[in-house]
């Protein structure tokens, strides 16, 4: 029912922008209008609408593609100018960052659909794409305007292929010196997608990580995949010799799987990871690619899989256990042929890993089961010992589900077993250099774990106290040797929520705020932020059970965009005791109405 009224929002938008089309003297003024109608417009979520093969659904995607898709005289304005086209994509970019859809929605929106159409157009990956992108007048630029000569360095000191190997990679020629010249948005959309979607200046969504990936994959994909076209070949090796936004990635996912809750969305982050880690295509491709893409995953995001590891262990252990992320971890990453030879190759404690993780679980069992056994031995000791106890085995239960807790430990140490009879790594020689010369050139960070955590040099001031790294700390830091654990003071910090007041009854708005949390994206909460000011029962009821908007918990120092979070539910408001006594006086009057009455 949503899904067909957002599509019939959409369809009328469209009509009315067709209508008036030819009201518009200027095409770039059309494409603006377009472009502010479709992805400004709040009340306009591209990825909330599902291309249905319904007969609304399917004219309000035909509208849609004879717009904005790759192939309509609108995108063709967009991608001749260059003013539009960066607006274009800080708009698109925009849009999957303010939207509330779930992983799910925005899978199978038309969001997606309008991304895929771009990327296998944009950056081909079959000959018929390609051939498409040569022989298109208005993809490719003008040769009169081609260079004559390429980039050189002052008195001509410096030989090109020298130039090549320190300058970045705008800076060098291809094969055909004219090549960016002639294809100018080959990797634009793609660099600036990625420079918004993975960028710390705003609090990302989830539908921004299902973004991410699939930018990412299919820019793998173009990488690995081979073409008889001399020009794009050697693109594609430059690109892998030469890499792009590893830096943008690494810090994103590093402050993210750090900071992000363990969820469904989190395995989405694990995902991306390992999608920078190995790709479908690898063992596929030639061997020059192959090294070269190992020489940039072993240098700028293997050592992540630390990060994920610290955040488990430092999270707690009830969320650990019931959150998706520890099964997925074990299916995914430490059943993973080739990412644990990634791990052996970077000599990281992969059996330390599991075994710091299963020591925590049968700690926290451990914990359980002493206070059950002191429950059980209490109950023969006295009478108001046993009325006591009593009272407390009613409030008392076991915190987290004991059979998942018991199937999650005996999973790790299947794992440890496999792993300690696990043979030894057939190392290739060519593939062992590349990976000892990466050590090198990172200067040994495996020897820092996050098993034995190793602090900087450091000295300590006698007046404030305040800590100051000597020169050698410093190199440690810089080269990832060491660093301060801050885990301690963040867990100082207490997460607990929502706030109890004094009138409020804490066992009740508890569990109030946890069916918050689960029906929070139920149809009438959702029908209530859209709707809940159409009418005067809508409008007291989004002000009685719904949240308004706020920031996110976590926001950037330096953010010039916060979206913010949508309305949520808030039933543990009413959890207070007047609310009770009213509630509680309300039933009574009702019966006492209805055998008065009936």
């Amino acid at each position: 029912m949503e899904s067909s009224y957002l599509a019939r929002q959409i369809l009328d938008r469209c009509n009315i922008l067709l209508a008036n089309r030819s009201r518009y003297t200027s095409k770039e003024e059309f494409a603006r209008t377009v472009l502010q109608t479709l992805l400004v417009d709040p009340s306009v979520d591209l990825l909330l609408l599902k291309p249905h093969f319904d007969s609304l659904h399917a004219d309000a995607l035909n509208r849609l593609n004879a717009l904005i898709g790759f192939e309509s005289t609108v995108f063709m304005t967009i991608y001749v100018n260059d003013a539009l086209f960066d607006e274009f994509i800080e708009l698109f970019s925009r849009h999957c960052i303010r939207s509330p859809a779930t992983v799910k929605e925005a899978t199978e929106s038309v969001y997606m659909w309008l991304l895929a159409d771009y990327l296998q157009y944009l950056l081909p990956i079959d000959e018929q794409k390609l051939n498409l992108l040569k022989n298109s007048t208005w993809i490719s630029a003008p040769f009169s305007s081609l260079p004559t000569s390429t980039v050189t360095s002052p008195r001509r000191l410096l030989r090109p292929e020298v130039l090549a190997q320190c300058a970045p990679l705008e800076h060098v020629s291809l094969r055909s010196g004219a090549f960016k010249t002639l294809y100018p948005r080959l990797l634009q959309f793609v660099g600036t997608m990625l420079s918004h979607v993975a960028s710390l200046s705003n609090w990302p969504s989830v539908a921004q990580f299902q973004v991410l990936r699939i930018i990412l994959d299919h820019y793998l994909t173009f990488l690995f995949s081979e073409t008889e076209d001399g020009d794009f070949a050697s693109l594609k090796l430059l690109l892998l010799r030469k890499p792009l936004f590893v830096e943008i990635l690494q810090n994103f996912l590093e402050r993210l799987l750090r900071n992000w809750p363990l969820d469904e969305s989190y395995c989405l982050l694990i995902e991306i990871w390992q999608t920078l880690i190995y790709h479908k295509l690898l063992n596929r491709c030639s061997d020059e690619k192959y090294k070269l893409f190992v020489q940039m995953s072993s240098q700028y995001f293997v050592d992540l899989i630390e990060t994920q590891i610290q955040r488990m262990l430092t999270t707690d252990t009830k969320n650990l256990v019931e959150s998706p992320v520890l099964s997925y971890a074990k299916e995914n990453i430490f059943r993973c042929e080739p990412i644990l030879g990634f791990f052996e190759r970077r000599n990281l404690p992969t059996i330390d890993y599991l075994r710091a993780l299963c020591q925590k679980l049968e700690d926290y069992r451990n914990g359980i089961q002493r206070n059950l056994n002191a429950t059980n031995q209490s109950r023969y000791r006295s009478v108001l010992a046993w009325l006591l106890q009593l009272l407390f085995s009613f409030a008392y239960t076991a915190p987290v589900n004991m059979h998942l807790l018991s199937a999650h430990i005996a999973d790790l140490r299947e794992l440890i077993v496999q792993l300690s009879r696990r043979p030894d790594w057939m190392r290739d020689s060519d593939l062992q250099n590349t990976f000892e010369s990466t050590a090198c050139a990172i200067n040994k960070s495996s020897n820092f774990s996050v098993l034995n955590p190793k602090i900087p040099d450091h000295n300590t001031d006698r007046w404030t106290k305040m800590l100051f790294l000597t020169p050698h700390g410093r190199l440690e830091v810089v080269n990832r040797q060491a660093k301060f654990d801050y885990t301690k003071y963040s867990r100082q910090i207490s997460d607990a929520f929502p706030s109890i007041g004094y009138w409020d009854i804490r066992p009740v708005a508890n569990f109030l705020h946890q069916l918050s949390i689960r029906w929070t994206d139920a149809w009438l909460v959702r029908y209530l932020r859209q709707h809940g000011r159409d009418s005067v029962i809508s409008r007291f009821a989004s002000a009685a059970l719904l949240s308004g908007p706020s920031p996110p918990r976590f926001v950037p120092v330096f953010s010039r965009f916060v979206p913010k979070h949508p309305p949520r539910l808030r039933l543990f408001k009413l959890g207070s005791t007047t609310n009770l006594i009213y509630v509680f006086l309300s039933i009574l009057f009702t019966l006492l109405f209805l055998k008065i009455f009936v």
